[in-house]
């Protein structure tokens, strides 16, 4: 959870943000910014009810709160960011929402530190040990790389004879 001097909630100033400010997005999350004028970062973290129900909601915002958490040292100081999550994180599992945020960071010339991408790097490492990376995925190192443990039918195995694929429907196994 991200402490209180580093929370935006004055609505007033987070609809200046989403309308005067720059923005940048993923496939995940829409990252929106704009100078302030105070010393610290302030961050706001909206998830719209089409993302899911309240405990979906809750799960998204804690998990881009966490993710800004760990990398608040390596933030820039004296902006205010709205982070917009979009309907796909709904699903995204932390690692996920941790390297779009990251991407998104790295884009918006707010990251202070340049050892941001190694850590997705070394993410999909310890999840995929196996899978050799050309130079162009190691490059962009949140992308969606080879299928991790995280997304594998064995780590969403369903009742006993169906097998869950990400992004399809349950299957019945030898149909």
């Amino acid at each position: 959870m991200l402490r209180k001097e580093n929370r935006l909630r004055n609505s007033p100033r987070i609809q200046e943000i989403r309308s005067s400010g720059q923005s940048w997005h993923n496939r995940w999350l829409v990252l929106t910014r704009l100078a302030s004028s105070g010393p610290q970062s302030h961050f706001a973290i909206s998830v719209s009810r089409r993302v899911g129900t309240a405990v979906t909601r809750n799960r998204v915002r804690r998990l881009i709160g966490e993710s800004i958490r760990l990398r608040l040292p390596c933030i820039a100081r004296g902006w205010d960011i709205l982070v917009i999550a979009r309907l796909p994180a709904r699903e995204a599992p932390f690692a996920q929402i941790d390297c779009a945020v990251a991407d998104l960071l790295r884009r918006s010339q707010l990251q202070g530190c340049s050892t941001l991408p190694e850590l997705c790097e070394d993410r999909e490492a310890r999840l995929d040990p196996g899978a050799a990376r050309s130079t162009e995925q190691k490059r962009d190192s949140c992308s969606p790389g080879p299928v991790g443990l995280s997304e594998s039918p064995v780590a969403r195995a369903g009742p006993p004879g169906v097998l869950l694929s990400p992004g399809r429907g349950a299957s019945r196994m030898g149909q």
